[in-house]
Parts: structure tokens; sequence; C-alpha cells
């Protein structure tokens, strides 16, 4: 069984350039929805390069449902709808060349 991501961190993990992308329009529209290179380019258009190594935050807007069920994310089947990003694998291979 794989060890959990957490569980890998260690204390230097915790210290390190990050930026937050903000996509609470994009997940109150969607609560499915995955942050994609396009947010990431947008974010580097508007805002200038992601560090490397950069934790890359996304800003989802649940905060403002805490204390609510919908906070947990469940639809009124039980199914659990969390946005997120498709791209925590793949460190920088999003990027533009050249």
């Amino acid at each position: 069984m794989p060890t959990p991501p957490e569980r890998s961190l260690s204390p230097r993990d915790l210290y390190l350039p990050a930026v937050v992308v903000d996509a609470r329009d994009e997940a109150a529209a969607n609560p499915d929805y995955e942050v994609s290179v396009s947010d990431l380019q947008d974010f580097e258009d508007r805002y200038g390069r992601i560090p490397h190594n950069a934790a890359v935050i996304a800003w989802i807007g649940r905060g403002r449902k805490r204390g609510t069920p919908a906070y947990f994310g469940y639809d009124e089947g039980g199914n659990v709808h969390q946005p997120g990003s498709p791209l925590h694998r793949c460190g920088d291979c999003w990027r533009r060349t050249g």
C-alpha cells in the first residue's frame, strides 16, 4: 500500500514559496471543478512566473460554507463533490516551452 502524501512530508516541506489561484467562481459553478493548465498560465500572465517547487493553492471558497452540510461537498444522493487539481503529480510539466 502506498504511503499517504501527508506522511511523506518533512518540516522543510512546510516552508515553500506559495501562490493562490482564485477558483471561487469556477468552483461555485461546478462543484467538481479542476484547476487547469490554462488557470496556471492565466495566473502567470497576470502575476508573473510561479516559483519552482512552489505550493499552488486553489482558493475554492469552501470556507463560506463552514458550519453547513454543504461544507463537506455532499449532494442530495450522498456523493462527494470536491474541487481540486489533476496537476498535482506533474510538477512543471504544464509549463510553456520556449
